[in-house]
């Protein structure tokens, strides 16, 4: 069970187990991490299957899965930090992170249109 707060500036050891794991699972594909107000809500998982000439056996051991974990917690800490709302992308092609997109969303409160409309 993952604990409910979960403040994108003091992830916690079990969220990013889990979204290292859920790295290693993919081949090719995307994760996104989705932040609101300030706390990481949701993981969605996208995995691509891409039909080669010959299927190519996923090497657990290979050094692009422990290349990958060894800076994935620094990079997925960097991305969300201070984000309040908006979602990280981490791009995976060849079982290795090859991009990180980081959308921030500001919200702006009392914003109103020219007639008092909400915009």
């Amino acid at each position: 069970m993952l604990p409910k707060d979960l403040t994108v500036n003091s992830l916690e050891r079990a969220v990013l187990a889990q979204i290292e794991d859920s790295i290693r699972k993919i081949e090719h594909g995307s994760i996104t991490l989705i932040v609101q107000d300030g706390r990481l809500i949701q993981m969605d998982v996208i995995q691509k299957v891409r039909f080669t000439a010959a299927p190519e056996k996923p090497d657990k051991g290979s050094p692009k899965h422990s290349e990958a974990k060894v800076s994935l917690s620094g990079q997925v800490a960097a991305a969300l930090k201070g984000m309040k709302f908006g979602q990280v992308v981490l791009v995976i092609k060849d079982g290795r992170i090859v991009q990180v997109e980081r959308t921030e969303k500001q919200r702006f409160p009392n914003l109103e249109g020219i007639y008092g409309e909400g915009i």
